[in-house]
């Protein structure tokens, strides 16, 4: 989940914060937070906690995909 609400009306630039937790797998919503992140100009980086036992590679490396994506955009992505 994100803390703040990266799709409302921010009106500020911050640092996104993303919690991903439990077992890691395909997930439309998660990825369109991704992108959400990645598109938001008020968004300046992203602090990425992970909490996770692990799960389907191919979501895994979905989530490494968009992580460069955002980090590709010119935002900073710590984990």
């Amino acid at each position: 989940n994100t803390h703040g609400n990266p799709s409302g009306p921010m009106e500020r630039d911050h640092i996104a914060r993303l919690t991903l937790e439990g077992v890691i797998l395909d997930d439309l919503a998660r990825e369109d937070q991704l992108a959400e992140l990645r598109d938001n100009p008020r968004v300046k980086a992203v602090l990425v906690r992970l909490d996770t036992p692990g799960g389907s590679a191919v979501a895994g490396m979905e989530i490494y995909r968009r992580l460069r994506d955002i980090s590709a955009s010119g935002k900073p992505v710590v984990a």
